[in-house]
């Protein structure tokens, strides 16, 4: 145990966790902060200053997402995390690893009047808290990057009071924990998902973001497969599935009334990650998504999300890698030459109607080739040949009325190859890139 400032604290549990910058907009409450990392040049930490607290958030996010590990923020008080909600509100979505941190008024002004800062991002963090005293703040980034990093992973925050900041305690700093691996899946939801699948005329997979995120995408390409089923996307923010696939077939939207009837002509329905129907506003929605006749398999490493609005015939809780994995296993060992021989005959149909899908885009493509101002479907077109000229491109996607045009003319098929979720994310994520 040592004694040093809260400030010093906090220098120091930043360096353990391997924090290398820290994006933000400070003011007056955040100077501690910024008078610490000035004394300690060599710290390694880096400040990386923007003028905008949704930038922050935005390259936060990004830098997470291709880094594979929690990011820290700091904005200023009630007014720069305010600023802030809006992408937060995205990044909860996601489930990015990231731990956001802002400065209150010293404790002791309380009954003067002092915002609850926790309140502020309550909706849309994992977990919060303020520190108010000086010892508190090791604690309290142990266990905010913990949280971050744990699935189902997520955004926390850390308000700390002048006080806490400014006095003397003593502390010590820990190393991080490494992240606990997620639950084992039931053995008995395995097999039930097994024979249902291996049971099904017409099953579709519809695959969230969690899919890449969590590098399942060879599994759940392989259980497609053997399967011989249809996928779609329910969000693509990551290459969840390879879009040149022969048995991937875009996005679908839950609840509109052009998607519908994809969702009502399948027998099974296996939904991997979160379900949402996207940020599509509309009045009158459905909000029963699948029918009564359909049998829903859910799989996903949050028990909230599982059953939340929709009933679940087979839901599987646990770590979506090694699920699909266990999955896998139990088809191939139920597998009979009688229900091949039906899979591969639904795997040429898919292939035809992928075909047919590609020849409707094709002329779609060439009936607008001179349209003025140019459309979307040729721009997509002309982009295309850049990516295809360089490899390792990672594109950036802020494009919500033209993705059909993006997917119709690029193929996504390694990993982190695109990248996106919500608007706004363009200029943060080419910031990262450079």
């Amino acid at each position: 145990m040592v004694v040093m400032k809260g400030k010093e604290a906090l220098v120091k549990n930043l360096q353990v966790e391997g924090v290398e910058y820290i994006f933000g907009n400070p003011g007056t409450t955040e100077s501690p902060i910024i008078d610490e990392l000035t004394k300690c040049s060599n710290s390694g930490i880096e400040y990386i200053l923007v003028l905008q607290e949704g930038v922050a958030i935005g390259i936060a996010d990004a830098y997470s997402r291709l880094s594979n590990k929690p990011t820290f923020l700091n904005l200023h008080i009630e007014t720069g995390l305010g600023n802030a909600v809006s992408l937060l509100h995205n990044v909860f979505e996601t489930g990015t690893s990231m731990v956001l941190s802002a400065a209150n008024k010293d404790i002791r002004e309380l009954t003067h009047g002092m915002t609850d800062l926790t309140d502020v991002v309550k909706p849309f963090t994992k977990w919060s808290i303020e520190a108010s005293m000086p010892e508190q703040i090791p604690f309290s980034i142990r266990r905010a990057f913990n949280e971050a990093r744990k699935v189902p992973t997520g955004p926390t925050f850390i308000s700390f009071t002048a006080n806490a900041l400014d006095h003397d305690a003593e502390m010590e700093i820990l190393p991080p924990d490494e992240a606990p691996s997620y639950g084992y899946p039931d053995k008995d939801a395995i097999e039930s998902a097994a024979n249902i699948l291996m049971q099904a005329n017409n099953p579709i997979f519809l695959l969230g973001d969690k899919v890449g995120n969590l590098k399942a995408v060879s599994e759940v390409v392989r259980l497609s497969e053997i399967s011989g089923s249809k996928v779609y996307a329910m969000e693509y923010s990551e290459m969840n599935f390879p879009t040149d696939h022969s048995q991937y077939f875009g996005k679908l939207r839950l609840g509109y009334k052009e998607d519908q009837s994809i969702i009502s002509e399948a027998d099974v329905i296996f939904v991997i990650g979160k379900i949402t129907s996207g940020y599509f506003m509309f009045s009158n929605p459905s909000l029963r998504y699948f029918n009564e006749q359909s049998t829903l398999i859910h799989l996903d490493n949050d028990s909230n999300e599982i059953g939340k609005s929709q009933k679940t015939n087979i839901p599987i809780l646990g770590d979506i890698k090694l699920s699909i994995s266990n999955l896998n296993v139990a088809i191939q060992s139920l597998m009979s030459s009688k229900t091949q021989k039906i899979i591969n005959q639904r795997i040429s149909t898919l292939k035809a109607k992928k075909q047919e899908l590609i020849k409707v885009w094709t002329n779609d493509l060439l009936s607008k080739w001179d349209c003025n101002p140019m459309s979307p479907e040729r721009m997509m077109s002309e982009i295309s040949k850049f990516v295809k000229e360089a490899p390792g491109t990672i594109l950036i996607n802020d494009a919500v009325s033209s993705q059909l045009a993006l997917f119709g003319s690029i193929n996504f098929n390694r990993e982190k190859s695109i990248l996106g979720g919500f608007l706004g994310v363009q200029l943060d994520g080419e910031l990262v890139l450079e």
